[in-house]
């Protein structure tokens, strides 16, 4: 990571999980980044980020999809939370990251970039999406949740990247 990038926290789990939370999130950084290296429960879990604990419909995101035949995108606009998988594993990991840009400001919406790569033995598929926390609240806590049942398998690894300003 170059020099502006800091490690704030580290979870891996050594048991499956249903949530991983970052909270009490320093607020000395202009951005944060988020990575997270997973597998899942069952196939039909999916990974998603609350900030906050906000599970009011404040949240909005542009996605698309390429997994080397076609290409697809798709919106959602008032989710109770910001869905960051398309295809899961049970046994193969996959990786998201997340950068948040200017996670302490009390004046604007919140941006988030989101990148996931979702490997199916070959058949995987890269995700690039927009997302938007759609209040001024600055973050203090990030939860990584699952969608429709399930846990993050043993093993699986996140890490909270403070950014300082360059």
């Amino acid at each position: 990571m170059p020099a502006t990038y800091e490690p704030i926290a580290t979870t891996t789990l050594g048991t499956a999980a249903s949530t991983i939370t970052f909270s009490s999130i320093p607020s000395t950084y202009t951005d944060l980044r988020l990575v997270l290296v997973y597998k899942v429960s069952t196939t039909s879990s999916v990974p998603a980020l609350q900030i906050n604990s906000d599970t009011f419909a404040r949240y909005s995101k542009i996605n698309t999809n390429g997994n080397g035949v076609s290409v697809s995108a798709a919106s959602s606009v008032g989710s109770t939370e910001i869905s960051l998988a398309n295809q899961v594993d049970t046994t193969i990991p996959q990786m998201v990251t997340i950068d948040i840009f200017d996670y302490t400001s009390t004046t604007i919406k919140k941006p988030l970039l989101i990148t996931t790569s979702e490997d199916k033995n070959g058949s995987g598929s890269v995700n690039f999406a927009t997302a938007t926390y759609n209040q001024t609240t600055a973050f203090s806590t990030l939860n990584f949740i699952i969608l429709y049942g399930g846990n993050y398998s043993i093993g699986t690894t996140a890490t909270l990247y403070g950014i300082l300003k360059a």
